[in-house]
């Protein structure tokens, strides 16, 4: 396989998971209406407007003072499409990788290489399913468990890294898929 032939693959495999991510993202915001709801005020912290799925790290004050800054439906109709979007970014990670490995030769278990997108899925239904449950308490006016809302955040923190970690390994992988194509020629 020449090196433009493995360039153009290795685009492919990082683009894949790359549009997946965009468009899924942009797609759940115009389905939920998130992108078209707006604050219900003005507030000085503007951090706090960032979605909890997005921070390394929250509580149920936090989550609560978020809650009171936006609608509360868009918020729960997002939550319940983002409960698909796993599908779409893990798959098209996974796909990728799954290439990528086998463009190495299969140099480790498929599990090593496949493990972390699963891993990252996992969190990130454990966040949007926890967090529609203390949505539906804050709503009604109960308190947040702190607890309960620890784990969310931990499942968030472990969707991003993960995530994250994959697409690193995809990188990893490609450069050396790379590098041995030059030895090999």
């Amino acid at each position: 396989m020449s090196r433009l032939d493995l360039a153009f693959k290795a685009v492919v495999l990082i683009a894949l998971p790359v549009a997946a991510f965009g468009v899924g993202g942009w797609g759940l915001t115009k389905l939920s209406g998130r992108g078209d709801s707006k604050p219900s005020s003005e507030i000085a912290c503007p951090e706090a407007l960032q979605p909890l799925g997005q921070r390394l790290g929250y509580d149920a004050g936090a989550a609560g003072r978020y809650w009171d800054r936006v609608n509360t439906d868009v918020e729960r109709k997002f939550l319940q499409f983002d409960l698909l979007f796993p599908f779409l970014y893990a798959g098209a990670l996974a796909a990728s990788l799954w290439m990528a490995w086998t463009l190495l030769g299969r140099p480790c278990s498929a599990a090593w290489v496949l493990v972390p997108v699963g891993i990252a899925a996992l969190g990130d239904w454990t966040e949007n399913l926890v967090q529609l449950a203390q949505l539906r308490r804050h709503g009604a006016g109960e308190p947040l468990q702190a607890g309960w809302m620890q784990l969310a955040s931990t499942a968030t923190s472990l969707k991003l890294f993960f995530t994250a970690h994959a697409m690193i390994l995809l990188l990893g992988m490609l450069i050396a898929v790379f590098l041995r194509s030059g030895r090999v020629e």
